[in-house]
């Protein structure tokens, strides 16, 4: 029975663990990552986030938001040319003024993943732009 408790008590800290991570901006040192990073990143995200998940079909993406931290990620789904791979942004303000900083990593394909990445940056930048 103590046994068992310990390793229940093992599993919750685990999973309460990744659901922080999960809020992490940047989770990990280096853009390349796993396979199974990307898809423990994703299950922590969703832990946290699910209730917001919007399912982008024509996109190949899976996208979820905390309003609370400004954060927004968008990880590709299977037909995607950067699968695996997610992008985090959020909102912050410095000195008044308000702007989005990105993150991302892949587990495929790095020319697919920087060709994505700069889209998203790209349009970033111009919805910005549009609003100053």
């Amino acid at each position: 029975m103590k046994a068992f408790r310990l390793a229940s008590l093992g599993l919750l800290l685990l999973a309460t663990v990744q659901v922080l991570q999960a809020q992490e901006f940047r989770p990990y040192p280096s853009p390349k990552v796993s396979e199974t990073d990307w898809q423990t990143y994703l299950f922590s995200v969703q832990a946290a986030q699910l209730s917001s998940e919007e399912r982008i079909q024509a996109q190949h993406l899976l996208t979820y938001q905390n309003s609370e931290r400004t954060m927004h990620w968008a990880f590709t789904t299977l037909g995607h040319p950067a699968h695996p791979s997610w992008i985090t942004r959020r909102l912050v303000t410095k000195d008044g003024k308000q702007s989005i900083q990105q993150a991302g990593y892949y587990a495929g394909s790095e020319a697919d993943f920087e060709r994505w990445f700069q889209l998203v940056l790209e349009q970033t930048r111009r919805r910005e732009s549009e609003a100053n």
